[in-house]
């Protein structure tokens, strides 16, 4: 793979088959980055975000507005091999810092899974309100479109950051 470039935020790796490089990259960009949240541990995700802002579990809540269907295809073992060829690097980035993700959950000041049990309980009781109410106030305030909720917070100067 030699020359192959990938671009991932923020920086620019020129693979040359040198893993150490790749590592050091990789390693460079952890300490640039308080939190890598994890798309399939979101939920747990929310929860570090949430003591690294100081903020309360009311800031965190939210109303998927994804539905997906659990189905896939399947996928032969030379699809599979393709793949992994293909994402080699977003493998190891992934990995990486899923390795990191879970060391952050290891280490969490308090109890994770209390406050995760938590979240969800209240998750549940949002969820509920929004399904039967979905034209209220608060329903409305929580289908904020992401962009406009990161720019806010970009606006914001830091305010809500510990």
């Amino acid at each position: 793979m030699t020359g192959f470039k990938a671009y991932v935020p923020r920086f620019r790796l020129l693979l040359s088959g040198d893993k150490t490089n790749l590592t050091t990259e990789i390693e460079n960009l952890d300490k640039e980055l308080d939190l890598v949240m994890i798309t399939e541990y979101y939920d747990e995700s929310l929860i570090l975000l949430k003591k690294l802002m100081c903020w309360d579990f009311e800031d965190i809540v939210y109303v998927s507005m994804k539905s997906h269907s659990t189905y896939q295809p399947p996928i032969t073992s030379q699809m599979m091999n393709m793949i992994k060829d293909m994402s080699s690097l977003d493998i190891q980035i992934y990995d990486y810092f899923n390795n990191t993700f879970w060391d952050k959950v290891r280490n969490y000041e308090g109890d994770f899974q209390a406050d995760l049990a938590k979240f969800r309980a209240m998750q549940t009781k949002v969820t509920s309100r929004c399904e039967s109410d979905s034209d209220s106030d608060y329903c409305e305030m929580l289908h904020i479109d992401a962009n406009r909720m990161s720019s806010k917070i970009a606006r914001s100067n830091s305010k809500w950051v510990c």
